[in-house]
């Protein structure tokens, strides 16, 4: 019986998690969209793929690692975990910078035309 209800309870945590990030995740691109418009809303859900891939790689290296399975060695799991480090913390803030300079290089040159001489 205690099972059932914590199973019920688990459940019902899980759907107001999802509706709650849902719902967030919502009014974030809202936002996104009135404020930056199509330009900065790509860029936006282009970072957030890519860090969420790059967050899920964690634990699955860590179910993998030796802590977890151990169906790839103690080496190979470091390696993987140095590579993601340096694709979660440089290749984002690189994707990051090139998207912000995009973003300003296109609003420079669309300010260039409208200015009249």
């Amino acid at each position: 019986m205690f099972l059932l209800s914590k199973r019920v309870l688990l459940e019902n945590l899980k759907k107001l998690f999802l509706k709650w990030s849902k719902g967030v995740y919502v009014n974030i691109m809202k936002t996104v969209k009135s404020v930056g418009g199509k330009e900065l809303t790509k860029l936006y859900t282009t970072l957030a793929v890519y860090l969420s891939v790059l967050w899920v790689a964690y634990p699955v290296v860590w179910l993998l690692g030796t802590s977890g399975q151990s169906k790839i060695s103690f080496k190979t799991e470091n390696a993987v975990y140095a590579i993601l480090d340096l694709l979660a913390k440089v290749g984002f803030g690189l994707l990051l910078v090139w998207g912000v300079k995009g973003l300003s290089d296109k609003a420079n040159a669309k300010a260039e035309e409208t200015t009249v001489d």
